[in-house]
């Protein structure tokens, strides 16, 4: 398998790379804390874009005075200064792989993974059908 990608083109080891790495920085800018704000003598965390955190009004403030509406907004004007990075960056991932699949090395690693495979499961039934490998282990070891 190893042999497989050394075979490759540069250009499809720089978009493997590309696509690695945008995948890395959406993770990364999607769960980098944004911070938090202090408001009415209270400090608020905002979180982050894939796990933010809202806030909401109880009793009294909840009927008359809305501020978990304004507070909320705050927040989430923080998480956004990350979101032009995860939008970039998650284009950047798609892109890439798109180009990938367009490759016709990357065609033919795929067939090669996809025929190895087949060729694994083949001699696996064939060994099971000449009682060389117990049937019920097997079965215990894939559930």
């Amino acid at each position: 398998m190893l042999s497989a990608f050394l075979k490759l083109s540069t250009k499809s080891k720089v978009l493997i790379l590309i696509f690695v790495m945008s995948l890395v920085m959406v993770t990364f800018f999607g769960n980098k804390d944004a911070g938090g704000i202090t408001y009415y003598d209270n400090y608020y965390e905002a979180g982050s874009l894939l796990d933010p955190n809202e806030y909401t009004d109880y009793g009294y403030a909840a009927l008359y005075s809305g501020e978990a509406g304004e507070l909320n907004r705050q927040l989430g004007a923080l998480r956004n200064q990350n979101l032009i990075y995860v939008i970039s960056f998650g284009i950047g991932a798609i892109a890439s792989l798109w180009l990938l699949f367009h490759e016709n090395d990357i065609k033919a690693l795929l067939l090669e993974v996809r025929s190895l495979s087949t060729e694994r499961i083949l001699n696996h039934d064939e060994a099971i059908k000449n009682n060389e490998i117990d049937d019920d282990i097997t079965e215990e070891l894939i559930s």
